[in-house]
């Protein structure tokens, strides 16, 4: 499995970690109705879902820019560059979210979405 499968891995995790933090922040998760739950918190333990659902927005185009790249064969090496540029991007993108940091958390984003753009048009610039 290449490093890039791996960043998927932990794209995919990393939704569920802004979840947790989303619901144990406060005090009073209720799991018989979680979703009531999340719609009722605000400040950090709300914005933690907010990264949550946009991690769940952003994953079906990292893992289908991931199939891409690898399919046109594009540099393994260059693909697991981006993929963990990625990965690391949806990470600060969470911390900064859940801090209040709007604007390093929206050139984060624009960053992530960079490398989706590279992995599936990497091809084309590499030949």
């Amino acid at each position: 499995m290449t490093i890039a499968y791996w960043c998927l891995l932990v794209v995919m995790f990393t939704t569920y970690v802004f979840t947790g933090i989303a619901k144990f922040w406060n005090k009073g998760y209720n799991n018989g109705c979680p979703r009531a739950y999340l719609e009722s918190l605000n400040g950090p333990a709300k914005r933690a879902y907010w990264a949550h659902l946009n991690s769940f927005e952003v994953m079906p185009q990292f893992g289908v820019a991931l199939i891409i790249a690898h399919q046109l064969k594009m540099p393994q090496q260059n693909i697991d560059i981006a993929a963990v540029s990625f990965a690391a991007s949806r990470i600060l993108y969470g911390f900064f979210y859940i801090k209040d940091m709007p604007w390093r958390r929206s050139w984060t984003w624009v960053f992530g979405m960079l490398c989706i753009a590279y992995l599936i048009a990497g091809k084309a610039i590499h030949g």
